[in-house]
């Protein structure tokens, strides 16, 4: 695959939709964004969390209603933003790279959804977002090279969702062994399909990433994302990152997509409040 040249990395960057559009693309995720961060704080006060979160949470959800009027949209988006720089505050040094990504996403949207002319920058910004995620969390892999030998992988089979993923890939002998295995190991996988699958996360995130800026490749490398992050998410049970990556990735297709994966959000989200408070209390997500 040849690296993109400088007209490709110009062309992601550049005003890639009319204003108006742009405009649409941004309020539809700015709500969505609001309910996201509504919803987390929601799930981590129902979990018996800080009980500011019962706090961040409402505030979230009240600028998410006022949002709704589209002259509001910036005011309520700026109360947001200081909310959420309060939060970042309160919680430090606590403060993980998911809820950074989220206050990035928030600022963007805030300085884009003044005025439409500003609206294509901000997009083309936020379209930047998961090109560098996924490169990024790629090369740290790399560098870590805890993937070469699955040993970082091995070490979370204690977790139920990872082990259900990769008992299909191993001898039922070997999964026995690592769960067995007590910190800090040594963890490694013996069965190759299961050290293929681990290389191939850090690869195919790189990968992706470049699939993301070749114009001719990005609609295979939001299919591969979509893919890459769904698999990633379902054993790490991610559900609220995946779930704002999806979003994100929204911004490579056509408008109508952004309305699609918001009303994903919306049922995903309300099903995962309803298992947290009500049917499965004790079922571990993110």
């Amino acid at each position: 695959m040849a690296l993109p040249g400088p007209e490709s990395v110009l062309r992601l960057t550049s005003a890639a939709r009319p204003a108006p559009e742009a405009g649409q693309a941004l309020a539809l995720f700015a709500r969505f964004l609001l309910l996201h961060l509504a919803v987390r704080d929601l799930v981590r006060a129902l979990e018996g969390g800080d009980p500011l979160r019962v706090a961040w949470a409402t505030g979230y959800g009240l600028c998410l209603l006022v949002s709704l009027r589209p002259t509001w949209l910036w005011p309520s988006l700026g109360v947001a933003l200081a909310l959420s720089t309060w939060k970042w505050i309160w919680i430090f040094p606590a403060n993980s790279n998911h809820f950074f990504l989220e206050w990035l996403c928030l600022t963007m949207l805030f300085v884009g959804s003044r005025s439409e002319g500003d609206a294509p920058a901000a997009l083309a910004a936020l379209r930047w977002v998961p090109v560098l995620v996924l490169f990024w969390s790629g090369v740290a892999k790399l560098i870590h090279g805890t993937y070469f030998n699955g040993a970082f992988l091995a070490s979370t089979l204690s977790s139920r969702s990872f082990a259900f993923v990769f008992g299909f890939l191993m001898p039922e002998s070997e999964l026995q062994r690592l769960l067995a295995t007590q910190p800090p190991g040594p963890y490694a996988f013996d069965s190759w399909p299961a050290i293929v699958v681990s290389n191939g996360i850090w690869v195919g995130e790189i990968a992706v990433a470049f699939l993301l800026l070749l114009p001719r490749t990005r609609i295979l490398g939001v299919v591969a994302a979509l893919g890459l992050v769904s698999g990633i998410e379902v054993g790490a049970r991610e559900l609220l990152f995946g779930t704002l990556m999806l979003n994100l990735l929204a911004f490579f297709l056509p408008t109508v997509w952004s309305v699609r994966a918001l009303g994903l959000g919306v049922v995903g989200y309300a099903f995962l409040l309803l298992v947290r408070g009500w049917l499965a209390p004790d079922w571990v997500f993110n």
